[in-house]
């Protein structure tokens, strides 16, 4: 018994010293994904920050992979995949119909300033509002005796401006057609 005792004591001494990060991960894995992203992302910032935003599972793992890399942030690997998970599945909505009908302009524009909806055979775009006829593929739009024709998914240049070397133009452009005819003001960059 006595050539046991020695044993026990660094058997005992040995379970005791075990790690905080090992401690940490333990606890980490008993705890709901809720409490775990709560007690991770408050560390650096507000979590009502996030509870306004929405976005898909890519774009959740972009975000919490950006955060793990912040210094004192304290998220391990393991928990940056459950933080993920919860955010996916608590924070991901379909874009909506407006988000989809803007999604394609946005990229071939430098800023969409505004979109709107047909009404009356009227669209108002910021101080502007053209009359609107539509025929098979083409919208023409009108404003103090000027037209505007639009063809399919093409586009129209209503202004232009040089800033030093750099023009800008302001561009008229078709949003959707179904179910409404929606109009679009977009920049681009010359």
């Amino acid at each position: 018994m006595r050539a046991a005792a020695p044993f026990l004591v660094v058997l005992y001494v040995g379970v005791g010293l075990a790690t905080a990060s090992e401690k940490k991960v333990a606890s980490n894995r008993r705890m709901s994904d809720a409490t775990l992203f709560r007690r991770r992302c408050s560390a650096c910032h507000d979590p009502s920050r996030v509870s306004h935003r929405q976005a898909g599972r890519d774009q959740w793992r972009e975000i919490v992979w950006r955060m793990q890399r912040m210094p004192h942030s304290g998220i391990a690997p393991d928990e940056a995949r459950r933080i993920v998970d919860y955010l996916a599945r608590k924070r991901t909505r379909a874009p909506s119909r407006r988000a989809r009908e803007t999604r394609k302009p946005e990229k071939r524009f430098l800023a969409v300033l505004n979109t709107a909806r047909v009404r009356d055979k009227r669209v108002r775009l910021g101080r502007r509002r053209f009359d609107v006829e539509v025929s098979g593929d083409v919208v023409t739009l009108k404003l103090a005796g000027q037209k505007h024709e639009i063809r399919g998914a093409g586009t129209v240049v209503v202004d232009s401006w040089r800033v030093g070397k750099t023009t800008y133009e302001l561009h008229l452009f078709v949003v959707a057609r179904k179910p409404t005819l929606r109009i679009g003001l977009g920049l681009k960059k010359r």
